[in-house]
């Protein structure tokens, strides 16, 4: 049986970053996170919509975890909401191997220190549960994933567990095709966001 796979142009970004293990470019780093600790990020595409959702939790320090967030929006190809930064610890629950849930909001008036790239922000409410039949994975070294003028690099050991995902970023449900579903954890791994092409 034959098989045909449309892919957006953001797709094949997201697979040349499985290829090549460091952007083909030289870019300017607006922020740099270390993370040990809970892990989850969701690519999905819905008609005109595509979106990359990820977060993190740096609990190396005692008493004291941090928890970074990463997002774009994409409506016909064009970059709707973008914005990184650290929210608050207990927006995000759960355990790293079973079951996350992140319920924050970036807005000005709710985050007014989160970096909004492009758009406004606001509500974002997503879980994340284990897929027990899913694949299982690890990674060591350096990948990425670049959206318009962003690209996400993550150096570093993690595990990750295929995930059944559902939830709202910013009044966009997640839904059509889970290009990308996965919770884990990150060990002494740094995640950088940088821009350029």
């Amino acid at each position: 049986m034959r098989r045909v796979l449309r892919m957006s142009a953001a797709c094949v970004t997201v697979l040349l970053a499985i290829l090549f293990p460091t952007p083909p470019v030289s870019s300017e780093i607006l922020s740099r996170f270390h993370s040990h600790g809970a892990h989850a990020s969701i690519i999905w595409e819905d008609g005109p919509i595509f979106g990359i959702l990820s977060v993190s939790q740096d609990g190396r320090a005692a008493n004291r975890m941090l928890t970074f967030l990463f997002y774009e929006i994409f409506v016909e190809g064009e970059p709707l909401e973008s914005g990184f930064g650290f929210i608050r610890n207990a927006d995000l629950s759960g355990g790293s191997s079973q079951r996350l849930a992140l319920s924050t909001d970036t807005g000005q008036g709710a985050n007014p220190a989160f970096n909004r790239g492009i758009g406004s922000g606001g509500p974002i409410s997503v879980v994340w549960q284990r897929d027990p039949s899913g694949i299982e994975s690890g990674s060591s070294g350096t990948s990425w994933v670049r959206f318009g003028d962003f690209t996400m690099r993550t150096t570093g050991n993690s595990v990750f567990y295929a995930a059944s995902t559902a939830g709202t970023v910013m009044g966009f449900v997640i839904g059509g095709t889970t290009i990308e579903s996965h919770l884990g954890r990150h060990n002494n791994a740094t995640i950088e966001i940088l821009r350029g092409k």
